[in-house]
């Protein structure tokens, strides 16, 4: 009998929000450049699961944000401030991270293959268990990132500024 009803849990819930009325004025907010215009304390900060494929948020603050296990392929965070962002589990495929600043990042078991991080600050970015494969990491700071158990397979890791595991 409990078979016929869908368990509510709170990752199917997270996941529904979006298609909510609000959940698609927050992603509408966020896609236009509104939200950024909101003084911080006002800002929605939480996009985890959010369907957010192609958004281009280059020069933008993001700090803090929780993007987890949030769809970002072919996303643009080029020049963007994104210290201490929760990108855990995140699909972000093919995204572009280009001079990004990703100082305490959590990219634990993120998805980041053909991601290109040229330049990026990812100084004690948390990387365990990501996918970096064909990643793009030529002249990224990495000074004590996390890198644990990561699939770099084919990955560029040429020239980094600073690299030094721990």
């Amino acid at each position: 009998m409990a078979s016929r009803f869908k368990r509510f849990t709170r990752k199917n819930h997270l996941k529904k929000r979006w298609k909510t009325p609000k959940g698609r004025s927050l992603i509408q907010q966020i896609t236009s450049g509104e939200l950024m215009k909101k003084p911080a304390s006002d800002r929605h900060t939480d996009f985890r699961k959010a369907d957010l494929q192609n958004i281009d948020l280059h020069n933008t603050n993001l700090e803090n944000f929780d993007f987890e296990e949030a769809n970002l392929k072919n996303a643009n965070f080029e020049n963007a401030r994104m210290r201490g962002v929760h990108l855990s589990g995140a699909n972000l495929k093919n995204a572009n991270f280009t001079g990004a600043e990703l100082r305490h990042a959590k990219l634990k078991s993120a998805d980041l293959t053909e991601a290109c991080f040229q330049g990026a600050d990812l100084s004690k970015a948390d990387l365990r268990y990501a996918f970096l494969k064909k990643a793009d990491l030529k002249k990224a700071i990495l000074e004590q990132c996390t890198i644990l158990t990561v699939d770099v397979k084919y990955g560029n890791f040429s020239k980094p500024k600073v690299f030094r595991p721990i």
